[in-house]
């Protein structure tokens, strides 16, 4: 992980500089485009990792098998309908990015190069059963070579002049790789079954994956339609240009989602297989444990990210390129709220009741988009990011909150308690440190890490001493001296 940061941060300057910051932006709108047309992959890939994990529970090699060949199954003929769909949003490409210097010739190239991966999607397969056995170690692994292999190959291609084209074609490449390395893994760690698989064992697997892949598609849908627009929106109602500062601004605040969303990733499988071993009270307090531990963690890198983003920018690509410091505030705002939503998502995914929350995903996602096109006519940058805020506040937590008290039977006052006073103390600090985020410029790499460094240490003491009790503080110390034993 840390290696695919170095190697992502190392590539955006030279990107910037040798393709140019019209191209950089249209690459971003390009990949989250693509990106709305993995909804139906992952709404199997969800599926199949459900019922994967629970066989894998079961310890059925049989079970297992029969999952995987089912799935294939429905990949070959989703890759079909995938295709069509990708080639069908061809003549709209022009109207969501209306760039000014680049041809359509080679907008086009780039997006039917981007698109090659689709035609691979049968061995994600191997992917999901890694993840479902807990191995996701592997795919951080495939993950950090994807993003170096993506960033080498762009480098090279954007210093010979290729632009956009040598990016996409780095993107193809290096998405890929790392399927034919999950598939190495896969073959090596899982032993081929010596039964014979019926048809009808295939079939009832193909069933079962069915059964919870349109709740889990329903609900991706709308989780992509909210993630992948803001890109999309500040291109349409601004330029691609402006989507180059959009997504420098909060590359960092990115990379710590990724490293917080992990905690919810790394958690799951534990989760699904406690609720469906009927352990009630140890879900309970593994769930209410979990979300306090994400939330602590989330605030113990908010304030820093708040007071030295600034700083970090103008370093590393210019101050041209940094929309502004109430920007990040919202920015970090809604990273601490979405990391805390995503582990009560995943609780309902891994317990086959996320059909519960198909209404609450709709709504929310229209209320965001709408909201987030608002404001970004009446803002500019902040719009999208004000947008989510405004849908997470109004509807999202309480809708949420809800449905866990429904389901689970979690009381809304201990879900408040789990949460919000990391959220205040956030808030709090964002007050105080917006008039003295002055004093944390920095003009040299050097001064930066100090600052930062100093930062984090104080308010890592500060969260530790006020967010945690003396039984969660022992509770989390053992926990990881475990875990390096």
């Amino acid at each position: 992980m840390i290696t695919g940061i170095l190697v992502s941060f190392i590539a955006a300057p030279l990107l910037l500089k040798f393709v140019g910051e019209e191209r950089f932006g249209t690459y971003r709108v390009l990949f989250d485009v693509y990106s709305y047309f993995g909804i139906i992959d992952v709404g199997i890939f969800g599926s199949m990792m459900l019922v994967l994990n629970k066989a894998i529970a079961k310890n059925d090699l049989k079970d297992k098998w029969a999952t995987i060949y089912a799935s294939k199954k429905i990949y070959y003929k989703l890759t079909f309908l995938s295709v069509l769909v990708f080639l069908g949003f061809i003549p709209f490409l022009n109207y969501f990015i209306p760039t000014e210097t680049i041809p359509f010739q080679e907008l086009l190239t780039s997006y039917l190069i981007m698109g090659m991966g689709i035609f691979f999607l049968t061995l994600k397969v191997n992917q999901a059963y890694l993840e479902a056995n807990q191995m996701g170690y592997l795919i951080g692994f495939g993950l950090t070579f994807q993003n170096l292999c993506y960033s080498v190959i762009a480098i090279f291609l954007g210093y010979l002049g290729y632009g956009l084209i040598g990016m996409t074609i780095g993107f193809a490449i290096g998405q890929l790789l790392p399927y034919f390395y999950y598939l190495y893994k896969f073959h090596k760690i899982t032993p081929r079954t010596e039964d014979d698989i019926s048809n009808a064992l295939i079939d009832q697997k193909k069933r079962d994956i069915w059964h919870i892949q349109w709740p889990v598609l329903l609900t991706s849908l709308t989780g992509r339609l909210s993630i992948y627009s803001d890109t999309i929106i500040i291109s349409k109602f601004m330029s691609p240009l402006s989507v180059t500062a959009f997504f420098i601004s909060q590359r960092v605040i990115s990379i710590a989602g990724n490293f917080l969303m992990g905690i919810s990733g790394s958690t799951w499988a534990a989760m699904g297989e406690l609720y469906n071993s009927n352990e009630t009270e140890k879900f309970r307090d593994l769930f209410f444990r979990i979300t306090k531990f994400i939330a602590v963690t989330s605030a113990i890198v908010a304030i820093p990210l708040i007071l030295m983003s600034r700083s970090f920018v103008s370093l590393w690509v210019g101050e041209h390129l940094y929309v502004g410091d109430v920007f990040i505030i919202v920015a970090v705002i809604n990273l601490f709220i979405q990391s805390v939503l995503t582990f009560w998502g995943w609780c309902f995914t891994v317990t086959h009741k996320v059909h519960r929350l198909i209404k609450l995903q709709v709504v929310s996602t229209i209320v965001n988009i709408v909201s987030s096109i608002f404001f970004t006519i009446e803002y500019g940058h902040v719009g999208p990011i004000l947008g989510t805020l405004f849908s997470y506040f109004v509807i999202f937590i309480w809708w949420m909150m809800k449905h866990l008290e429904d389901v689970f039977n979690f009381k809304k006052n201990e879900l408040l308690l789990s949460f919000i006073p990391s959220l205040v103390y956030i808030c709090a600090a964002s007050v105080g440190g917006y008039y003295y985020i002055e004093y944390f410029n920095t003009s040299t790499w050097t001064l930066f890490f100090i600052k930062s460094a100093l930062c984090f240490s104080v308010n890592f003491i500060i969260c530790l001493a006020l967010l945690f009790s003396k039984e969660e503080r022992s509770f989390f110390i053992n926990r990881f001296k475990n875990i390096k034993k």
